[in-house]
């Protein structure tokens, strides 16, 4: 058959409109072949035969080729519509209009055409019972001359808003006016009084291009019983009988005097309306300019304390160095001792190493470790002592475990000119629990020269002499773990997925420990603990040989603050990566106490955080005030129009809708993202939405994507429980549907939120070049997703450990806070991230971030990393994983859910590093109990 041939040809989905000419012509050859001789048209049950038989017959060439091909119960009614209830003029008028225009402007979508005002018979909504007695039930009844005027004049008004650059397609509440109006428009050319084919001719013409809208609107508000055709404004006709009635109900002046007075209004109206968007758009850029400046100066203040504070304080009182050598780290170790020991009294040198830094510390780091501890102490060994904080991660050469590492350690000091003193430090009991693996007690040593003899300083210690310390230390939260991970994709982030050597790292981390030990080791054990030290003339010198998470360093600077002695810190490493994130934690703490003016970690310096612009800078941003308004007013910084004007036209029955409609665009000004930003929003008022009656149009999105009683939903085939309280999940997936929907169920009356994941992923994996290269290439591969930013508007959230509940964020605001906060330089994983060059105080959009991927050593194209969850059977589906059984492109497609990136802030190298996708709404979805809206 032809058809069957014409559609093997198709390559994409034809329209609607396209597939009722083709049905149209079938049921023509279908007509020859069984009923020759009999004129399809004139048998209207015959042809509904032949109709239905031919769209049978595509659908089951459909389900041979493409099921996407086949025709859903709309698209067949709208078919059934077309072919059976409209004149083969308007088929093909239509069809001329969607060969010329692009299709996202095309008016004859299934939406309208689900409507029955434009088939033949069909009735305007407006027509009430009253309405039936009078002339205006026939007068709005479509015929086949109606219709086919109604085609005409719907592809005018989609070629003049194209002329005109108008891209947007008819509205549904347009596209039911222009039905009535080739009603009106089409019986009052069927009764003509004119005689003059080419005066009718040029009516006509009028009549398509719209010219006669305002005076049908008139006439269709009051809809007098005696309406006659001759009151059409005819050209050449007498005014006084093409307005009788008009003029029996509205009197002359009144009309006039209510004409001016309306006209007077709008302009009042528009005239104020363009004043206060001047003042706003003056207010808005004075208010950007001032947060411009107002970031500029604060990042000012950031880098100047930095400089002049916290880097001269760092290299005096706690220095981090990472070397290569042990010759490069004791030349530091030098020069530091020799300004820190320049005190009138007693100075006491400290060497603490935790092995756990080490997990299982090997023969070459212990070595190490011996070489500088005898440098250290080889000065002065009768003030020296060194603490070592024996590793639980056993060498697995050492059968015999713990005994073997403190054998080894106290062989290896023995040898090396040292007395071991084994000692115990206890942890406080309290957060352990049954299945807790961690220890109560840890063996430290306290190594003294063996040249000091006697005569240590350290020997009448509390640390040694009682070989416990003086009271229970406390367990760093898995919360502040500090985690050593290479900043890319995919690398642990949390306590729970780290391996053991890195779980080991953060054991006995934190300040609590390092303080406990120094506290016990600087006080006597005769009687009631007194301190050695008493003087602030003394000081304590304390090499940290194993610097991580910042915890020794931040004891010492908080003891030099507290105690009756003066402390400093020189922290020394042979390992690059751990000396640069323990001096990146230590340099933003002491950021964060200069600028937050605590002055817990260091005294406070003549320099002073300052974060408000200074009042000469502020002056400069101050605007004038508004004034001249005549109808409007301002409410505080918020335009505000009284109701009293809302309220004056919105019931008139000649301007009401051309009232309504300026006021919306007056809301529409006043509530644009300027407006908000500048001062507010201004809500209109809900006497203009009832006054509107449904003028205004409604919401934007299809009739599957509102929300709907429960009852509705077919074809469940899973449920589960959201994360957000009282929501659940349901999977609706029917027979032969390709991809599944997601639809949102309320268990009580309440609003979905933006700040929360409606569903999340499950188990994945990243995927790095040459791979990922390979899956992006395969089309078969339904979800992949790739990490790349080019905006800074982009929404993220950022992982804090210990705080699930994080709301998304742009990227731009996460840079502001990171700057306000004192990383100056943080950076986002794979791509560049800077400021505009140039930018500068000038109150323009300057105080952004220029986003781009970057591209690998001699290619062209940025190297991507890919994410894919790892797909699970739908049974097993929950909010926390709901995203490995649905593909991108549903996801992608959805106007509802917007996909969200997990980011996790590496502070080691200052780099936002993403972790996940996650799903959020785009907008709040109120529902009610029972409810439910489709999200996917």
């Amino acid at each position: 058959m032809a058809l069957q041939s014409q559609m093997l040809q198709e390559r994409r989905p034809m329209t609607v409109v396209s597939l009722a000419i083709k049905f149209n012509a079938a049921c023509f050859e279908l007509g020859k072949l069984q009923h020759p001789g009999v004129d399809v048209d004139s048998s209207l049950q015959i042809k509904q035969q032949l109709l239905l038989a031919a769209m049978d017959e595509f659908d089951s060439h459909c389900t041979t080729l493409n099921r996407t091909y086949m025709l859903s119960s709309l698209q067949r009614d709208a078919v059934f519509h077309l072919v059976l209830h409209s004149s083969p003029t308007f088929l093909r008028s239509i069809q001329g209009l969607l060969d010329t225009v692009p299709e996202k402007t095309n008016p004859w979508k299934l939406k309208v055409l689900q409507t029955k005002r434009w088939i033949l018979g069909g009735q305007s909504s407006k027509v009430t019972v009253q309405d039936q007695l009078t002339v205006w039930a026939q007068v709005l009844q479509m015929n086949q001359v109606k219709q086919c005027l109604l085609a005409e004049i719907v592809n005018f008004e989609v070629r003049r808003a194209l002329r005109s650059g108008r891209s947007k397609s008819l509205t549904l509440e347009k596209f039911m006016e222009l039905c009535d109006y080739s009603c009106w428009v089409g019986h009052c050319l069927s009764n003509p009084p004119l005689d003059d084919p080419k005066m009718l001719a040029s009516v006509r013409s009028r009549c398509i291009e719209g010219e006669y809208l305002a005076q049908f609107r008139m006439q269709i508000a009051l809809k007098s019983p005696e309406w006659t055709a001759e009151q059409f404004p005819w050209p050449g006709m007498d005014p006084s009988t093409s307005t009788a009635v008009m003029n029996n109900d509205i009197e002359s002046l009144n009309e006039q005097q209510q004409e001016c007075q309306f006209k007077a209004d709008v302009l009042g109206l528009n005239t104020d309306c363009c004043r206060i968007c001047k003042h706003l758009s003056e207010v808005e850029s004075n208010t950007k300019a001032k947060q411009v400046a107002q970031a500029s100066w604060v990042r000012g203040q950031i880098h100047q304390g930095r400089v002049q504070v916290v880097e001269p304080f760092m290299q005096s009182n706690c220095m981090v160095k990472a070397g290569e050598t042990i010759a490069s780290l004791s030349h530091w170790w030098g020069k530091f001792s020799q300004n820190a020991a320049a005190v009138s009294g007693t100075c006491l040198k400290v060497f603490y190493c935790d092995c756990h830094k080490f997990a299982r510390m090997s023969d070459d780091a212990m070595n190490s470790m011996f070489e500088m501890l005898q440098q250290f102490t080889s000065s002065d060994p009768k003030s020296s002592a060194a603490i070592i904080l024996v590793t639980t991660v056993a060498s697995k050469k050492r059968l015999t475990g713990d005994r073997a590492e403190r054998a080894r350690l106290e062989m290896r000091a023995e040898n090396k000119g040292f007395v071991p003193v084994l000692t115990s430090l206890k942890m406080n009991e309290g957060p352990l629990h049954g299945n807790d693996s961690r220890q109560v007690c840890y063996d430290v040593y306290v190594l003294l020269p063996e040249a000091a003899g006697e005569d240590s300083l350290f020997a009448s210690s509390y640390l040694v002499r009682r070989r416990a310390t003086m009271r229970d230390a406390q367990w760093l939260p898995p919360s502040d773990y500090a985690l050593q991970t290479t900043p890319q994709p995919g690398a642990p982030t949390t306590a729970a997925n780290l391996s053991l050597e890195k779980r080991a790292m953060n054991l006995l981390a934190g300040q609590d420990v390092p303080a406990v030990l120094f506290d016990s080791l600087l006080h006597t054990s005769d009687g009631a603990p007194k301190p050695l030290l008493t003087k602030r003339s003394d000081v304590v010198i304390l090499l940290n040989w194993t610097p991580y998470e910042g915890g020794p360093e931040t004891a010492c600077l908080r003891a030099n603050l507290q105690g009756p002695s003066a402390w400093k810190c020189c922290s020394l490493t042979l390992d690059t990566e751990s000396g640069k994130m323990c001096e990146a934690r230590l340099a933003r703490s002491l950021l964060l106490d200069w600028k937050t003016g605590n002055h817990q970690l260091m005294p406070k310096p003549q320099l002073v955080f300052e974060a408000e612009l200074p009042q000469h800078e502020v002056e400069k941003f101050r605007g004038t005030e508004i004034s001249g308004l005549t109808i409007m007013k301002m409410n505080g910084a918020l335009p505000e129009i009284p109701a009293e004007v809302r309220r004056k036209w919105s019931s008139d029955p000649v301007y009401a809708t051309e009232w309504i409609a300026e006021l919306k665009k007056c809301d529409e000004l006043l509530t644009s993202p300027e407006a908000l930003r500048a001062g507010g929003s201004s809500e209109p008022a809900a006497a203009v939405a009832a006054a509107a009656d449904g003028v205004a149009g409604g919401g934007s999105l299809p009739d599957d994507w509102v929300p709907k009683p429960k009852e509705s939903l077919k074809n469940i085939t899973h449920t589960c429980t959201s994360d957000i309280e009282n929501l659940s999940l349901h999977i609706v997936q029917s027979e032969g549907d390709e991809n599944p929907t997601i639809y949102l169920e309320a268990n009580e009356d309440m609003t979905v939120p933006t700040n929360k994941p409606v569903f999340k992923v499950g188990a994945s994996d990243w995927f790095k070049p040459p791979k990922s290269t390979r899956l992006l290439a395969n089309e078969a591969e339904r979800s992949l997703y790739l990490f790349e930013v080019r905006s800074d508007l982009v929404k993220v959230v950022v992982e804090v450990p210990g705080n699930p509940n994080l709301e998304p964020a742009s990227i731009r605001d996460v840079l502001h806070e990171a700057e306000a906060s004192g990383v100056i330089d943080l950076s986002l994983w794979g791509h560049t991230c800077a400021r505009p060059g140039g930018a500068a105080m000038t109150g323009g959009e300057v105080d952004h971030f220029v986003i781009a991927p970057i591209a690998a050593d001699g290619e062209e194209s940025a190297v991507k990393w890919v994410f894919r969850p790892k797909p699970i059977e739908m049974q097993n589906a929950r909010a926390s994983n709901l995203l490995n059984v649905l593909p991108k492109k549903a996801i992608m497609d959805s106007p509802r859910v917007l996909v969200t990136w997990t980011i996790t802030i590496d502070e080691a190298q200052a780099m936002m590093v993403p972790k996940k996708p996650e799903i959020f709404l785009r907008e709040n979805v109120p529902l009610g109990k029972g409810q439910v809206v489709r999200v996917v």
